[in-house]
C-alpha cells in the first residue's frame, strides 16, 4: 500500500510539472512571438518594399504605406503583392488607378508566402499607429551637386569607373541623352528622366539602394551599390534631368535635322546626276544628227 501511495504522489507531481511547463511555454511563446514576427516582417519590408515605399516618410517610387490596411483590404493587398499584373489585366479599378498615379505596374513578389505577407501587414499597422499621419515632404531639401559629383556619377554609369562590388555598369543596358555617340545600350529604357519618374532625389536614392526591378534585382542583390556610389549616380541623373529640361525637344530636333539633311543630300545628288546624264546624252544625240 505504501508503494502505491508513493507512485500516486509521484504521478500527481509529474502532472503538475507538465501543466506548469506547458503554461510557462505558452506565456513565453505568446510574449516572444510578436517580437519574432516583427523582426521577420522588418526584414521582409527592407528586402522587398523599402526601395519603393516608406512607412510614414512620404511618397517614394510608390505610395506611402502608412495606414495602408485601413485604405485597402488585407486580402486585396496580398493578392496585389503576389501578382499585381494579374489584377491589372483583370481590370481591377484600384490596380489601374495605381498605374495611372505612379506610371507603372508594381513587380510581383510571388516568392513571399501569404503567412509572411499577413505578418507584414501587421508590422505596417503597428508602425502606422506609432508614426501617425506624416507631413507631406517636398523636393526643397534636395542636394546641390558639384561638377565633380556629376562626373563621378557619369563614370560609374558608363563603366569608366568600376563599381566597388563589381556590379555591371548602367551603360551595358541603358542609354541617356547627354552621352556621346549612340548614348549606350538599348536592352533597357532610356534613363534620362529616371529621377523625374521616381519622384526626385529621395525616391531615386531609395530605389538605387535596393534596385527592386525584377530583371536587375538578382544581379545587384549580389553586387549592391555603396552609399557614395548611390550619391554619385544621383548627381548624374539630376544633371540628366536638367539637360532634358533645357532641351525638351532634343530628340525631335535631331530627327528634324536628320530629315532635312537627307532631303538636301538627295537634291544635291539629283542635280549632279542630271548634269551627268546631259553631258553623256548631248554628244551622242549630236553625233547621230551629224551622221544623217
Amino acid at each position: 500500500m505504501k508503494v502505491t501511495k508513493i507512485n500516486l504522489r509521484l504521478s500527481s507531481l509529474n502532472k503538475w510539472i507538465l501543466v506548469g511547463s506547458w503554461f510557462f511555454l505558452s506565456v513565453f511563446l505568446g510574449l516572444s512571438s510578436p517580437v519574432v514576427h516583427a523582426k521577420e516582417a522588418s526584414v521582409i519590408f527592407e528586402n522587398n518594399c523599402s526601395g519603393c515605399h516608406s512607412i510614414g516618410q512620404g511618397i517614394l517610387v510608390g505610395p506611402d504605406l502608412i495606414n495602408v490596411t485601413k485604405r485597402r483590404d488585407r486580402s486585396w493587398l496580398t493578392e496585389f503583392t503576389l501578382n499585381p499584373q494579374a489584377l491589372f489585366e483583370k481590370g481591377d479599378p484600384t490596380a489601374h488607378e495605381l498605374k495611372e498615379a505612379y506610371g507603372d505596374v508594381m513587380p510581383g513578389f510571388s516568392e513571399l508566402t501569404r503567412e509572411e505577407l499577413d505578418t507584414l501587414w501587421t508590422y505596417i499597422e503597428s508602425l502606422s499607429q506609432a508614426k501617425g499621419v506624416p507631413e507631406k515632404e517636398t523636393d526643397a531639401k534636395e542636394t546641390l551637386f558639384t561638377e565633380e559629383d556629376i562626373q563621378r556619377g557619369r563614370n560609374l554609369f558608363t563603366g569608366t569607373k568600376t563599381l566597388k562590388k563589381n556590379g555591371p555598369a548602367c551603360l551595358a543596358c541603358h542609354s541617356s541623352s547627354s552621352l556621346d555617340g549612340l548614348g549606350g545600350g538599348h536592352l533597357g529604357p532610356d534613363l534620362s528622366q529616371m529621377i523625374e519618374h521616381l519622384g526626385g532625389q529621395k525616391g531615386l536614392r531609395s530605389w538605387l539602394g535596393t534596385i527592386p526591378s525584377l530583371t536587375m534585382k538578382p544581379i545587384y542583390s549580389q553586387h549592391p551599390l555603396e552609399e557614395d556610389e548611390i550619391l554619385s549616380l544621383t548627381a548624374f541623373f539630376e544633371a540628366e534631368r536638367s539637360f532634358m529640361n533645357a532641351c525638351p525637344h532634343f530628340y525631335t530636333r535631331i530627327l528634324g535635322l536628320g530629315v532635312a539633311g537627307t532631303v538636301i543630300l538627295l537634291l544635291l545628288l539629283g542635280t549632279i546626276w542630271r548634269r551627268r546624264l546631259r553631258a553623256i546624252r548631248a554628244p551622242m544625240v549630236q553625233g547621230k544628227i551629224e551622221e544623217r
